[in-house]
């Protein structure tokens, strides 16, 4: 039941039917499947075709540690940051609070709007972090549509995104501290990406906004909103070179492991941004690791979750970020 519920719900060798997958899950978790109560722990903490519910994830989580399911042990004792193996109590251990709390921004650069957050991750998040995605990395695409993504000469880096598939609660709690720190609801979030970086890789300058004389992207922008800033979560430092450069600003930025820069790829009118265009520079010796994280103007509910839909940021929120007189 666990096998089918997987299939249909990540659409494996059978059609996607979502709603049929999590029945077959919570059925299946029901009955005793730790696999099954990790995955229903999953959905609860990101709210896949329900409303998000940290706790409840956390309890089905300790109900698969407890059943024997490995992944849930590490998971629980990386939550509690402590050993043991009583799981109950561990779980008592979880302090969410913490787990959402940023240090506050400083700002570094004026156009583009840039701010650095030191020491927003633990280097123990940061291991985990690319511990969790490293084996799906695939060579990065760039985008030119809604649908178009190429490999091009312009972007030699490696990356992978993840998905409900491969993410866990952690990776759950780290996604909802960043919203926190960026004062958005959790569905503003696009796909998280892992980016990986080896010697002579890189990607050319680019912008993240949707240029709306492109149609493919103005389509973009109808149907999903502008992409207003972007959050890089520097998840190693034992490298040399390998900056993130702003080429029109005469701007770089090197975070030390667990450091993270936020930049914003428009104006406070919300209007594309060319001062925005950056590139990752190649590094020359060892391998960079950087989380990305897109915030687009609408939020995106990829998950199906029930609810009203939050509104729109606007130019307050875009406000918000600048320097206070």
């Amino acid at each position: 039941m666990t096998l089918l519920g997987k299939r249909l719900l990540f659409g494996e060798g059978a059609p996607p039917s979502p709603q049929h997958g999590i029945g077959h899950l919570l059925e299946a978790a029901r009955r005793g499947s730790g696999e099954a109560m990790a995955l229903a722990a999953r959905l609860a903490a990101w709210g896949v075709m329900q409303k998000r519910d940290m706790a409840l994830g956390l309890d089905y989580l300790v109900r698969s540690a407890e059943q024997g399911w490995a992944p849930a042990q590490a998971e629980m004792r990386f939550l509690a940051r402590s050993d043991g193996d009583d799981w109950r109590d561990l779980r008592r251990s979880v302090d969410l609070p913490a787990w959402l709390t940023s240090p506050a921004p400083r700002p570094i650069f004026a156009r583009p709007r840039a701010l650095a957050y030191d020491a927003f991750a633990s280097a123990d998040e940061c291991d985990w972090i690319i511990g969790r995605l490293c084996m799906d990395l695939e060579r990065a695409k760039v985008y030119r549509g809604v649908a178009d993504a190429m490999v091009a000469e312009t972007r030699t880096n490696s990356e992978a995104g993840f998905m409900l598939k491969s993410s866990d609660l952690p990776m759950c709690l780290i996604r909802n501290r960043i919203a926190a720190a960026l004062r958005v609801a959790p569905e503003f979030c696009e796909v998280t990406k892992l980016l990986h970086y080896l010697p002579g890789q890189t990607f050319a300058p680019h912008t993240d906004y949707f240029d709306p004389s492109v149609p493919a992207l103005s389509d973009a922008i109808a149907q999903r909103g502008q992409r207003y800033a972007t959050f890089l979560l520097y998840l190693s430092d034992n490298y040399v070179g390998g900056e993130t450069d702003f080429p029109h600003a005469g701007f770089r930025y090197k975070g030390r492991k667990g450091d993270a820069l936020l930049f914003f790829s428009v104006d406070e009118a919300g209007a594309p941004d060319p001062m925005s265009m950056h590139a990752g520079l190649p590094p020359t010796k060892g391998e960079k690791w950087v989380l990305s994280q897109w915030i687009g103007s609408r939020s995106i509910n990829a998950f199906m979750t029930p609810g009203p839909t939050p509104p729109p940021l606007d130019g307050q929120w875009l406000k918000s970020f600048a320097p206070q007189a």
